[in-house]
């Protein structure tokens, strides 16, 4: 008698969600440390597109058809990899130094101070200043830094599972369906 197990067919390459997630992770990473792009982080813009772009090409590549929870699970894998990635390097630049965002918006914050000024009390004012040149510092203490980091595993998981999801229903590889006779 044979083996059953003998009968079983190996496919030539099994299918690894690994590189898929590293090229979406790199789109979210890349979208998210571009100062003015960056702003879109808050509407989970990289994180959706980098998770559609890692489902995309993982069904694309094996040439296979996922489930919406595959496709929910590689979503939150790809857009934590890139958004903690981002979190982490913007967190480096920031005590290097190097503050795109607050230069940008250094001069918006000018005119909610002027508008501070003239519509509050002095003391109001000051304390709004205050505020806001600590905040452009980049001096956050630990609290701040655990609270941000928590704020960014939340965007970025609800944005993996928007992308994953999508992407899911989206990029279905499935062979076609044999010719009725």
């Amino acid at each position: 008698m044979s083996d059953p197990d003998s009968f079983r067919v190996e496919p030539a390459e099994k299918p690894d969600d690994f590189q898929a997630m590293l090229i979406g992770a790199a789109l979210v990473y890349f979208i998210s440390i571009i100062p003015v792009l960056g702003l879109t982080v808050c509407c989970c813009i990289p994180q959706t597109l980098g998770a559609l772009l890692a489902v995309y090409w993982y069904t694309n590549k094996y040439k296979i058809t996922i489930s919406p929870g595959k496709g929910i699970v590689l979503g939150i894998l790809t857009a934590l990899l890139g958004g903690i990635a981002a979190y982490i390097t913007g967190f480096i630049l920031l005590k290097l130094g190097f503050n795109p965002m607050g230069d940008m918006m250094q001069g918006v914050l000018e005119q909610v101070i002027q508008m501070a000024e003239e519509n509050t009390s002095p003391e109001e004012a000051e304390k709004l200043r205050e505020q806001i040149e600590r905040a452009l510092s980049g001096e956050k203490t630990a609290i701040q830094i655990v609270i941000d980091l928590v704020f960014t595993v939340i965007v970025n998981a609800i944005g993996g599972v928007i992308g994953g999801s999508i992407g899911a229903a989206v990029f279905k590889k499935a062979p076609p369906a044999a010719p009725a006779v």
